[in-house]
């Protein structure tokens, strides 16, 4: 698979992180199970919320989403910190998640900028393959969820290999851009000061490795969580997994629908998310370079 080098020369196995980044996640999920599932059961409230409640009122939607957001960087801090060996201090946890809040939304926002640029040829290559009364159609539907959902799905049909080409494009820039950031939380948390930037020389000639071993680790997990997901599904009678069927549940049941959103959240955030935890925080460890913060 490859080797990956930092500045001093270290090596580390892409299969030998994925390994010890799952050792790591095992061996802290005991010290740290409480305090994600709280706030997996936290953000899934806010989460039906927004859909709930918010969906008209665009200032109480950003207030709720921001609010998940701020609930989802503090558990992702505990995890970090955990792996990373930081004590749980419940005053300097505060201040790291948001000193990672803040370095998450520089990055966001960067890549906010790069992906309006890359849109364009996006734009054309889609404006090129798709017949315009499609598009027209795609968007006169763009106020009602279903009927997009609807468009969309017949469009995919109808075009699939140019959507699966263009999307397949985007999701590399992504995993690209997002692996050179990928020891900016660890890095922030250690050294107790927002990083952002500074860590992309840290990840130079890595990216396509940690991307790889991000595929390797996350991608079983992915997959188990959709899984579950469907189970979900199928089990309070929403029926088969689909990509419409959670919104069908919501307007159904609310009931049911927080009842399957609240396992997910949780799930997620232990599995997901505590994986990608402790592969950042291993990665960091290995590819740090040597004036950095032990």
């Amino acid at each position: 698979m490859g080797r990956m080098a930092n500045e001093t020369g270290t090596k580390t196995p892409v299969f030998g992180a994925v390994a010890a980044a799952f050792a790591t996640w095992r061996a802290t999920l005991p010290r740290i199970w409480t305090t994600v599932v709280a706030c997996g059961a936290l953000s899934a409230g806010a989460s039906f919320a927004t859909v709930r409640f918010a969906g008209g009122n665009p200032l109480l939607f950003f207030v709720s989403q921001l609010l998940v957001l701020a609930v989802f960087t503090y558990a992702y801090t505990a995890q970090s910190s955990a792996a990373l060996d930081v004590p749980a201090e419940p005053r300097r946890r505060v201040f790291d998640a948001a000193r990672v809040y803040a370095a998450l939304s520089v990055i966001a926002f960067f890549l906010f900028i790069v992906f309006v640029a890359a849109m364009f040829p996006g734009a054309i290559i889609l404006a090129a393959s798709v017949p315009v009364e499609d598009l027209q159609a795609l968007n006169a539907a763009s106020g009602d969820p279903e009927a997009a959902m609807q468009m969309f799905s017949q469009l995919f049909a109808a075009h699939w290999p140019q959507l699966l080409i263009i999307a397949a494009l985007y999701s590399a820039i992504w995993m690209f851009l997002t692996s050179r950031f990928y020891l900016a939380a660890p890095a922030t948390i250690v050294e107790r000061r927002v990083l952002t930037f500074e860590t992309w020389r840290w990840t130079k000639g890595e990216a396509w490795r940690i991307t790889a071993a991000r595929l390797l680790l996350l991608g079983p997990a992915q997959i188990a969580i959709s899984l579950l997901q469907a189970l979900l599904l199928a089990a309070f009678g929403a029926g088969p997994f689909s990509i419409d069927a959670m919104q069908s549940l919501l307007q159904k049941a609310p009931a049911l629908h927080l009842a399957v959103l609240a396992p997910l959240h949780i799930v997620m955030q232990l599995l997901y998310w505590g994986l990608e935890a402790a592969l950042s925080a291993t990665l960091y460890k290995g590819l740090k370079p040597a004036n950095a913060a032990p």
